[in-house]
């Protein structure tokens, strides 16, 4: 029998999992969860990647963002850029379940 080889890692992660886990449901959450856990690490990484251009935009240092510096302690609550990230994320997702 010749075996197929995946185009993509997230084929791969599917293929390797249909192997260990049983067919049916749970093999199909499981592999498109574990796609959507190798996009999140793949974003996490380009913003790490990205960062030092990132913090040119202002973001972190919009009104509404809350800093307090005292002598022991700096506390930091980023409350619009927040909702910033949140309603692009928001509209990215609308977007791509159109």
């Amino acid at each position: 029998m010749k075996r197929r080889v995946p185009s993509d890692i997230g084929a791969l992660l599917c293929e390797v999992n249909s192997n260990i886990m049983p067919d049916g449901e749970f093999a199909k959450r499981a592999c498109a969860m574990s796609r959507v856990l190798i996009i999140i690490g793949l974003v996490i990484v380009a913003v790490g990647i990205l960062w030092p251009w990132l913090t040119r935009l202002g973001l972190g240092r919009l009104p509404g963002d809350i800093l307090i510096q005292r002598e022991n302690f700096t506390i930091y609550i980023p409350i619009t850029t927040g909702l910033l990230f949140s309603i692009a994320l928001s509209a990215i997702l609308w977007l791509l379940n159109r």
